[in-house]
């Protein structure tokens, strides 16, 4: 037994022990996942009042005028300065130029891409997010069958180099939570993961 002990330690990174009644046994970690596809995009973007530059041969431009320039670009693939939702707080401006933050919420590519190509003295794109589905959800039950299939078939190839099987289970922890709200993020998928940690008992 103490042969076990070693090479499943030492080698295959698992524990085999004896419990109280002498059984024998190993614990397995299984593991599985469900991957979930964004479905749109928010663009931040920022406006700033544009201050008259002779050198650079810049016109003064308010916050006001930007936005009627960028309301003509953005109906040109179907949206309008209504689109746009404030961002607060503000971001810090050191400069006695006005500012404000918006984004902006599209479900294409292309239509982001856009938004990247508006030619519009005092508006600049920040930042990019993907977004999700708010009632997307995974099949949990599912998920944790595979987590369980997955114990499984490690802990009957691990039993196997000793030349043993694995029995009935003898305990299931598991902790995992997957159906909960994805926020926006920087990742065009989001991956939900599921774990099981099972003790099997070890036969013959």
């Amino acid at each position: 037994m103490k042969t076990i002990v070693f090479l499943l330690s030492v080698f295959l990174t698992v524990n085999v022990s004896f419990a109280q009644s002498h059984t024998e046994f190993i614990k397995i970690v299984g593991n599985s996942k469900s991957t979930i596809q964004s479905n749109g995009y928010i663009v931040e973007v920022q406006l700033l009042e544009v201050e008259r530059n002779e050198y650079k041969k810049t016109q003064e431009r308010t916050l006001e005028e930007i936005k009627k320039d960028l309301d003509i670009e953005l109906k040109t693939i179907g949206l309008s300065i209504k689109n746009l939702e404030e961002i607060f707080p503000p971001q810090q401006n050191y400069s006695k130029q006005k500012q404000e933050r918006f984004k902006i919420k599209v479900k294409t590519e292309e239509e982001a891409s856009a938004l990247y190509k508006f030619q519009v003295s005092g508006y600049k794109p920040t930042g990019l997010k993907y977004t999700y589905d708010e009632n997307a959800k995974v099949d949990d039950e599912k998920m944790a069958a595979d987590a369980i299939t997955d114990a499984r078939r490690k802990a009957a190839s691990l039993a196997k180099e000793v030349g043993r099987k694995v029995g009935g289970v003898l305990s299931i922890e598991d902790r995992s939570f997957s159906n909960i709200g994805i926020p926006s993020s920087s990742n065009e998928s989001h991956t939900f993961k599921y774990t099981v940690t099972i003790t099997f008992e070890l036969i013959d």
